[in-house]
């Protein structure tokens, strides 16, 4: 076995222990239409959080919901790296959980007025580096 080297048949598996990543991903998976959680965090930033805290939230969820984005393909610079069937479908589970994340946290962005900032956030040195 090389997990480095290529193989296209999908049985048997060299590396079985990847089908429990991707039982255990879709055993968690949500949908961003379902979640009911956006009211809440919404009365919550803007009654609880003082001005300061809604900045300081506001900054982490505009950089978490970027790096979302390019956590995704992440995913699939492994699978070019391990490419056995297996590991591709852990991987592509995985990818397709974090556009559920990214989805979110734009929903949320946008729901808090928030969305217009994305181009400003991209734009900071430790973001773009």
């Amino acid at each position: 076995m090389d997990i480095f080297q290529h193989r296209e048949n999908i049985l048997p598996a060299e590396y079985p222990q990847f089908s429990k990543i991707v039982t255990d991903t879709h055993n968690s998976f949500w949908e961003v239409e379902h979640f009911k959680g956006y009211s809440k965090d919404i009365k919550d930033f803007k009654i609880l959080l003082s001005p300061v805290e809604q900045e300081i939230a506001s900054r982490c969820m505009l950089a978490i919901s970027s790096v979302e984005n390019q956590v995704k393909t992440f995913w699939v610079d492994i699978y070019k790296r391990l490419p056995k069937p297996e590991v591709a479908n852990a991987v592509f589970t995985i990818g397709a959980n974090e556009v559920t994340h990214q989805l979110a946290y734009q929903k949320l962005l946008d729901k808090l007025g928030l969305a217009s900032k994305f181009e400003e956030t991209l734009s900071l040195p430790v973001m773009a580096d």
